[in-house]
């Protein structure tokens, strides 16, 4: 099913009938970004979407933010005057988290050692410090991640 306002249903007529009772409901109060119609107070809302019956979604404050900033309000109420509406498009957007965590990489492999159970952590790092094993090229066995602080966000819009 495609995904649309239920606002692009309605007739031209309609529209301007459904703007004058919207003009009723918020006054004079201007919406400087679609955030602001979003977050109209809960009394506003229920009045605004009472005569569909259902909640709005995203599209329909959309669409509404739309019409309401893209025309002359006397446009909207008035008869035989032509109303610039929007048309449903898409975007592909990406969205990217930072974080700061620790990563425990664990590694395990069998090693040939003359020592048996003399073999102790210390020699180990030696070994590893001198480049005489490198563990990173072992089987990695397990790996535990803790996410411990969000860092930045960011928003790509193609």
């Amino acid at each position: 099913m495609e995904e649309q306002s239920l606002f692009e249903k309605l007739s031209d007529s309609q529209l301007k009938k459904y703007m004058k009772y919207f003009f009723s409901v918020v006054g004079d109060e201007e919406f400087m970004d679609p955030m602001e119609l979003l977050d109209i107070d809960e009394t506003r809302y229920n009045k605004l979407k009472a005569p569909f019956g259902r909640e709005f979604d995203r599209l329909d404050f959309e669409y509404l933010y739309y019409v309401v900033s893209n025309n002359q309000r006397d446009h909207l109420v008035t008869p035989g005057i032509e109303i610039d509406r929007p048309q449903l498009g898409s975007k592909y957007v990406t969205y990217s988290e930072w974080y700061h965590a620790i990563v425990k990489d664990t590694h395990g492999q069998d090693i040939n050692t003359y020592l048996g159970d003399s073999l102790e952590p210390r020699y180990l790092s030696s070994l590893r410090r001198e480049s005489w094993i490198d563990p990173s090229d072992w089987d990695k066995i397990d790996q535990d991640i803790d996410y411990n602080e969000y860092r930045d966000e960011e928003w790509d819009i193609d």
